[in-house]
């Protein structure tokens, strides 16, 4: 089984409930739906501590995801291996794909957003990774804990020390909206003004 967290927002009304309805559908997960009240890095430290099962991943409000796609996780994990991930389509307000996400095309980022976030190899692991929770470890734990922004990002640079399966097919759909935490961030805000240029 997974254990997957989704942290809550305010302004839920018009895409939470179309992941809702897919997750309720999903076999092999645990859904915890956690309130962000505090900042999003908090929340995603405490998600990533919520459950108890062997297998650990995450889904953002806002987005949509391949039916049926935790059972080819959970299968994946099964073989052994420590973590891995699915490959994304960056979507619009009303699901229209619009092009690769990170992990299937890192290039089209590379100059604004994976110079930000890279976490090696030239490649960006965003949705859905899913990873063993034994790799959590107490040291780890206390890091994440003390960072106020993207303690996702941190623990992705600790995964890269251990072998990984990439999952070649689109599990994910991001929702890309005025909304987006990921916006919020320097590197996202020049990206947006460069690509109006």
């Amino acid at each position: 089984m997974i254990d997957v967290h989704c942290l809550r927002h305010n302004d839920e009304r018009v895409f939470f409930p179309q992941l809702l309805k897919q997750l309720g559908k999903e076999e092999c997960i645990n859904l915890f739906v956690l309130k962000n009240d505090d900042n999003i890095g908090a929340g995603r430290v405490k998600g990533f501590l919520t459950g108890t099962s062997d297998y650990v991943s995450f889904v953002d409000y806002d987005d949509l995801i391949e039916p049926g796609i935790f059972k080819k996780i959970n299968d994946v994990m099964d073989t052994g291996v420590p973590w891995c991930y699915t490959d994304e389509m960056l979507i619009d307000e009303s699901g229209n794909i619009l092009q690769p996400g990170w992990s299937s095309d890192p290039k089209l980022y590379t100059k604004y957003i994976l110079g930000f976030v890279d976490i090696g190899e030239n490649m960006h692991c965003h949705h859905i990774l899913t990873f063993r929770r034994e790799l959590i470890t107490s040291r780890i734990k206390y890091i994440m804990k003390q960072l106020k922004e993207l303690p996702e990002e941190y623990l992705k640079t600790e995964l890269m020390q251990y072998e990984r399966k990439h999952i070649e097919t689109v599990g994910y759909y991001w929702r890309q909206h005025e909304n987006n935490g990921y916006l919020n961030y320097e590197c996202s805000r020049d990206y947006r003004e460069a690509a109006k240029q």
